[in-house]
């Protein structure tokens, strides 16, 4: 009988153990994703307010310049990756080539934040990536989907 209880004990003091480093490696998972997302949101960010501080305060043409570069560089990945997934999607489905019939196509606005300023120029680098992306995504041959 004592022999059992000594048992049961120790069973339950490893199996606490064991629940114990698993919620230690959950949270180091977790704390590790979100350090990650907030890296991955620094770069869509224009840095508007860095580049201020620098010119102590002056938003110059340069300035202007290079955000307008980010935001067409954001635009353009967007849209090849949606265009590419639409198109390799349509492929699979045995539709006919036609990105013009797709939401993101039309709405353009995929990925767009506030920040971003003009949401125009946005749209119009978005949808030429997507063309882009669309027929890569439509004419390779390898892709499964779902991917």
């Amino acid at each position: 009988m004592e022999d059992k209880m000594k048992t049961n004990i120790a069973k339950r003091r490893i199996i606490g153990a064991v629940l114990m480093l698993v919620a230690i490696a959950g949270l180091t998972i977790a704390d590790a994703s979100t350090a990650s997302a907030q890296e991955r949101n620094r770069y869509y960010q224009p840095n508007w307010q860095s580049d201020r501080d620098r010119d102590h305060g002056r938003y110059d043409r340069d300035d202007w310049r290079r955000d307008r570069e980010r935001i067409d560089s954001i635009a353009r990945e967007n849209g090849n990756r949606d265009g590419f997934r639409q198109g390799q999607e349509d492929r699979f489905r045995h539709r006919r080539f036609d990105y013009d019939n797709s939401f993101k196509f039309r709405d353009a606005l995929s990925g767009y934040r506030g920040e971003f300023g003009n949401r125009d120029f946005y749209r119009q680098a978005y949808r030429e990536a997507f063309r882009r992306g669309y027929e890569n995504g439509f004419r390779s041959g390898g892709a499964r989907w779902p991917f």
